[in-house]
């Protein structure tokens, strides 16, 4: 019985012990509680912390506070000095080998190993040229055009990115038709120019039509024609063509692409609205050139011969 008792006194013992360990506990929750959650705060908040600083980008006053770096005077000059760099996009939906593509550029260029192409991907390249000579010629030339398509060229500094030198437009040549005489004036042709596009240089007049050089929008369409109210004459139209004009859309009108793989709705229509009429070759110098002729009082002489042995 002592025994059984004594084991009896135990359990109950263990029992009051439970018992009066979760009464305190419920007695203490609240502070305790208060405790677990601040604590339980804080860690949550340092986990966040720590997610911010791996995962996430730098708060502001913390790239405020880091030292900026400051290049050299003669670093600078040396990463000027002797670069002759472009950044070149091949607009185009086909898919070529890039050295192939510069390999016959060079040769267009005669420029065979003056050129050095670096490919940055999505059909844009960085090239680097031996000569400023060189680097001019194909900046002020073309458009250049591979296999048809458009390669669009356009001067580099070497210190921007290059995933920020943004390239969404061509320089064009462009012929404006029928000007009367009296009005090809830069200023009138300018105006007109402008109509396509950024207007870069004003060209002479040849034939009936005068040349302007404009930076055209590739999200634009070629114009056909362009149209200017003048006073006293109303509202006039004059033609225009494109000299050596990339590849071009004969559905929506737009440089890149052919009408196979146009996107525009008007592919349904089944309606051409754009042609080979837009295209011009290439000008040349003696094309259109001026004659004055000048009779010479000694060859009329000869030929006005009175003499009795006729």
């Amino acid at each position: 019985m002592s025994c059984e008792g004594n084991i009896g006194n135990s359990k109950l013992l263990q029992q009051e012990g439970r018992t009066g360990a979760m009464g305190d506990r419920e007695v203490g929750s609240q502070a305790a509680g208060d405790l677990d959650d601040v604590e339980g705060n804080l860690r949550h908040q340092a986990n966040l912390d720590r997610r911010l600083i791996v995962h996430g980008k730098q708060p502001l006053d913390a790239v405020e506070d880091e030292d900026e770096f400051i290049f050299e005077e003669e670093e600078l000059q040396a990463g000027r000095q002797n670069k002759w760099l472009v950044i070149a996009r091949f607009y185009t939906w086909r898919h070529f080998k890039w050295r192939s593509v510069f390999l016959e550029m060079c040769g267009i260029w005669d420029l065979k190993g003056e050129v050095v192409s670096r490919d940055l991907r999505d059909n844009r390249y960085l090239l680097e040229f031996k000569s400023e000579c060189g680097l001019k010629y194909v900046l002020r030339g073309g458009p250049w055009k591979y296999r048809g398509d458009a390669l669009i060229i356009v001067r580099y500094d070497g210190f921007t990115r290059p995933s920020d030198v943004v390239i969404e437009s061509i320089p064009l040549l462009v012929r404006l038709y029928d000007i009367p005489i009296g009005m090809m004036t830069d200023s009138f042709v300018r105006v007109l120019g402008s109509k396509i596009g950024g207007v870069m240089e004003i060209g002479e007049e040849v034939r009936d039509f005068k040349r302007v050089r404009v930076n055209f929008p590739l999200a634009n369409a070629l114009q056909p024609s362009v149209h200017i109210r003048v006073k006293g004459h109303g509202v006039m139209v004059f033609m225009v063509k494109y000299e050596g004009v990339p590849h071009f859309c004969f559905m929506c009108g737009c440089i890149g692409h052919a009408d196979r793989e146009c996107s525009d709705e008007v592919h349904g229509d089944g309606g051409i609205r754009y042609g080979t009429e837009l295209r011009a070759s290439p000008h040349k110098k003696e094309v259109g050139r001026t004659i004055s002729f000048r009779a010479s009082p000694l060859a009329a002489k000869r030929g006005l011969n009175f003499s009795s042995g006729q």
